[in-house]
């Protein structure tokens, strides 16, 4: 049980990442404050890193930069491939999310409400009459900049030119034959111990 002292800290760190104090942002907050408070203390859920949507943004960013065309579904697996290959290189994540075992894939704990907090804006949502996936318009206006090190950057880079290209079912094919996945449950959290075992890179 966390004491007052501690639920105020978490309060003000999560008020912080959303970036804003009105209603709107303190709804998403107070959601993603549910999701997250069991993990407080699971550094390995987490990647070692505190939020962080500045990261978020920037790794949109980049992909905006590089012509890479994001699906909603197609950009979480590509957060999940930078955050854990940045684990591997640098034993910290990039952005702070954990990341749970679905059905059909890898995905973020409380996505939409992280993507809300960050900020990042859709001019268009576009679905594919094929497969209802939804589709990220954007402009570099609308995202933002790039804010992370040089290194981190490099990191997202070697993702993007490494998988960028991929759809979002190819990528959930592949997350599926991650270890971290295969050796997971329905529903559980995937450590970031399982970075070591990336595939692919």
């Amino acid at each position: 049980k966390l004491t007052p002292e501690k639920r105020a800290e978490v309060l003000n760190a999560i008020e912080n990442y959303a970036g804003s104090k009105d209603a709107q942002s303190l709804l998403f907050a107070r959601s993603i404050e549910l999701t997250y408070l069991p993990l407080l203390n699971d550094d390995e859920a987490k990647g070692r890193q505190e939020f962080s949507p500045e990261a978020i943004v920037s790794i949109l960013a980049l992909a905006a930069l590089s012509g890479t065309k994001l699906f909603k579904g197609q950009f979480a697996q590509l957060l999940f491939y930078c955050d854990f290959l940045s684990s591997k290189r640098t034993g910290k994540g990039l952005t702070g999310i954990a990341y749970s075992h679905a059905s059909f894939g890898v995905w973020p704990l409380a996505y939409d409400d992280l993507l809300a907090c960050s900020k990042i804006k859709t001019e268009a949502r576009i679905y594919d009459s094929k497969n209802g996936n939804e589709y990220f318009s954007y402009t570099m206006k609308s995202v933002g900049k790039n804010t992370l090190s040089r290194e981190q950057t490099t990191i997202v880079k070697r993702v993007l030119r490494r998988l960028g290209s991929l759809s979002s079912e190819q990528l959930l094919s592949f997350t599926r034959e991650e270890n971290g996945y295969r050796e997971t449950k329905k529903g559980e959290i995937i450590s970031y111990r399982f970075a070591k075992d990336l595939q692919g890179f």
